[in-house]
């Protein structure tokens, strides 16, 4: 039997046209493009989580190691009786901004403090290896590839290592650390006296790179609940938004005078640019911070690179046959 014969018409065709798939591909491009988009964005929140959350791990560390090294014992400064009711504590800030302009003293442990709770040398300044030690995180490793095949792992670096394939193998040497996050240490209260048994509060600020060369940025109290920032006192490569951020710390209330404001720590939760486009010569921000807003009154600077802090009561140590004699 003759099967009859079927004639196949262009409707009755399978298949994907040439216009269908080139639809189908700017689909998919449009969806990659914005998956690719994403990844730079991730990348940076992931580096500020990061930054934000070794910090808070810094300060809190930074809050203990101030007590168990004697810092809180105002017999193991260089200046015991400061005279002030703010000291501070900031090996790689400015010392005469601390003295001439915060009207704060600046405090610098023993160099036995890293190592000891027992004076040995008695009260001297702290060697650059204790400021490393006590003030910078010890948790971003550096490595080297030096004198390294060209597929071989970089190498940690070691203090007592001139270079990774050096002939001393004794292992008696520490990790060599980038530094990258630091913090300063401030003690404030009522009264200007430091005496064995009295509150004082500790507040530690942390840094992630600070810019030593950066002084403290003054903030002028504007007319309508803003701050004008001066161009001309923040590097020239940078924008209000580089200095400018949530987390960022501030210091308020310090003035000179027969009766200084104790100055406060305030902690950036929003900015906002109020910048007036007609004249841009100087920059304006409003600003919403905890625990208060900054007060208007004396003089408020702004710390570029402060990402964070943590603030607690603290008792003044004495000495006993334990700690010091």
């Amino acid at each position: 039997m003759t099967l009859p014969t079927v004639h196949q018409t262009a409707d009755d065709r399978r298949g994907i046209s040439l216009l269908e798939v080139l639809i189908a591909i700017g689909i998919l491009s449009v969806g990659l493009v914005s998956v690719l988009a994403l990844i730079p964005a991730g990348r940076a929140q992931t580096s500020k989580a990061s930054a934000l959350d070794r910090t808070a791990l810094l300060a809190m560390n930074g809050a203990a190691d101030f007590i168990a090294r004697g810092f809180a014992r105002p017999s193991g400064w260089t200046t015991p009786s400061p005279g002030t009711n703010f000291v501070v504590f900031d090996p790689f800030g400015p010392a005469a901004f601390w003295i001439s302009t915060v009207s704060g003293t600046t405090i610098t442990p023993r160099t036995d403090a890293a190592t000891t709770a027992t004076s040995t040398g008695g009260i001297t300044s702290s060697g650059t290896a204790v400021t490393e030690l006590l003030v910078r995180s010890e948790d971003d490793l550096r490595y080297s590839t030096q004198d390294l095949d060209e597929d071989a792992l970089p190498v940690p670096q070691w203090s007592i290592k001139p270079y990774p394939k050096s002939p001393i193998t004794d292992g008696k040497g520490r990790h060599v650390f980038d530094g990258a996050y630091s913090y300063l240490a401030t003690l404030s209260g009522t009264t200007g006296t430091w005496n064995p048994g009295e509150y004082k509060t500790l507040t530690i600020v942390t840094f992630s790179r600070r810019d030593t060369s950066i002084p403290p940025i003054p903030l002028t109290s504007g007319t309508s609940g803003d701050w004008i920032v001066n161009p001309t006192t923040v590097p020239a490569d940078s924008s209000l938004k580089d200095l400018v951020k949530p987390g960022a710390m501030i210091l308020s209330g310090s003035a000179n005078g027969s009766n200084p404001a104790i100055p406060a720590w305030h902690r950036v939760l929003l900015v906002s640019d109020m910048t007036d486009t007609a004249t841009p010569n100087y920059w304006k921000i409003g600003l919403t911070c905890e625990p208060t807003d900054p007060v208007t009154t004396g003089t408020t600077y702004l710390f570029p690179g402060a990402v964070g802090s943590t603030q607690l009561l603290i008792k003044l140590e004495g000495t006993s046959i334990w700690n010091d004699k």
